[in-house]
Order: structure tokens, then C-alpha cells, then sequence
């Protein structure tokens, strides 16, 4: 039985006694979190006209994330098998610990990786290989990871180099 963003969220809002739209802030809010650390370091910064600059850059940032999320809800449909399986959740494939649900994001492959896991993942691949072809880190899964899932889960100087890694491959090609 396939089950759309909707209906998780109106079971969430049940279980949580809150409403749809406090539950689906609650996902979104959870997705947020990986960018926290880098958004306090920007707002800390004492150069009032640098200050300003990162200010705009985060602004834009946000615009970019609210139009990613709602790429990643669409793209990113979760196909549950029963409602237990929401209140179980689910064992991630790269730290074995048992999330819940709602902490996953599940690929294009199928494959549901805890959130803390995939950013980290798609940080050290970026940052270490300069390849912008970035696959699921499931075992012997080479499907592709979606754009909008590496925007959503990386910081700005990350997604920055994620795409100055896609344009240099686009220029030699």
C-alpha cells in the first residue's frame, strides 16, 4: 500500500495530537537542524558589511531550501507498508541505529538513510573527491542522489562547491 506525504503527515498529526500543519513544521524543522551550527558562526560574524553580505547570502539560502523542501516532499514520497512501520521506524543502513521515521530521508533508489548520516555522507564526498556524481551509500546502490536532497541536507559553502564540482565537469564535457 502506497502511502503519500499527506496521509503521513495527517497520522503523524494524530499520534503527535497536533496539527497537520505543526507536524509537517516539525519534519521541516528536523531537516533545519543540519545547518544550524553553520548559521550561528554566520551570524556571528563582527565585519558589519561581510555581516550584511552572509545575512543576504542565508536569506537566499532559506528561499532556495523552502523551494528545495517542497521538491523533496515531492520527490522523496516515502511508500510505507503499514502504520506500524511508523511507530517502529526503521534501522539506517549506515549507523544501524533504529530512527524514527520521520528523521529518514529516502532516496530515489528506495533506500531510507537517517538524515545525520546522509549530510555527513554527501560532505565528505564532496569535499573530498570533487566528484558531483554522488550515489546512495547503500551497499553496491549506485543510484544517483538528487539535487535537491544534497541541497536541503548540506550548508551553504558545501552546496557551493557541490555545484562548482558539477560546473567544472559541465565545462570540460
Amino acid at each position: 500500500m502506497d502511502i503519500t506525504i499527506n496521509q503521513i503527515m495527517e497520522d503523524a498529526s494524530t499520534r503527535w495530537n497536533c496539527s497537520v500543519s505543526e507536524a509537517k513544521m516539525r519534519l521541516k524543522s528536523s531537516l533545519w537542524d543540519v545547518n544550524m551550527e553553520s548559521e550561528l558562526a554566520i551570524t556571528r560574524t563582527s565585519n558589519s558589511a561581510k555581516q550584511q553580505q552572509q545575512q543576504d547570502m542565508k536569506d537566499e539560502e532559506e528561499e532556495e531550501k523552502d523551494n528545495a523542501w517542497g521538491n523533496l516532499t515531492t520527490s522523496v514520497e516515502l511508500a510505507l507498508p503499514d502504520n506500524k512501520w511508523i511507530e517502529d521506524g526503521y534501522e539506517c543502513p549506515i549507523c544501524l541505529l533504529r530512527q524514527c521515521v520521520f528523521r529518514g530521508i529516502q532516496l530515489s533508489c528506495q533506500h531510507i538513510i537517517c538524515r545525520s548520516c546522509l549530510s555527513d555522507y554527501l560532505k565528505n564526498s564532496i569535499l573530498s573527491s570533487g566528484n558531483p556524481f554522488i550515489t546512495c551509500p547503500a551497499f553496491k546502490c549506485n543510484a544517483p542522489i538528487e539535487e535537491c536532497v544534497i541541497h536541503v541536507l548540506t550548508d551553504l559553502s558545501t552546496f557551493a562547491k557541490y555545484r562548482q564540482n558539477v560546473k567544472s565537469v559541465e565545462v570540460v564535457s
